[in-house]
């Protein structure tokens, strides 16, 4: 029987990625309502293209509001939290 822990923690992995990104920029839940207004004000013109927005916000850090700020480190957090979370059920496993 083949191990598919590699591919279940990889699962798990581009999950959390996916769940960090996508609300952050969507403009609904996550940080997006906290960034909204800095979004509009300093990456309107950013290209539609994968990992723009985030770049562009990530490019104007200093200029982002405090509430986006805190917003972003908050869901940062949780974020890694989750990541760890899938490291230590992946050690689990192979134990």
């Amino acid at each position: 029987m083949r191990d598919h822990r590699r591919e279940i923690f990889a699962a798990v992995l581009a999950t959390a990625a996916i769940a960090f990104v996508a609300p952050s920029f969507a403009g609904e839940g996550g940080h997006g309502g906290a960034c909204r207004a800095d979004r509009e004000r300093l990456c309107a013109d950013a290209p539609h293209e994968r990992g723009a927005m985030r770049k562009c916000m990530r490019d104007h850090q200093s200029e982002l509001s405090d509430e986006c700020k805190q917003a972003m480190a908050e869901r940062h957090a949780h974020w890694q939290e989750r990541h760890h979370q899938g490291d230590a059920s992946a050690d689990d496993a192979a134990h």
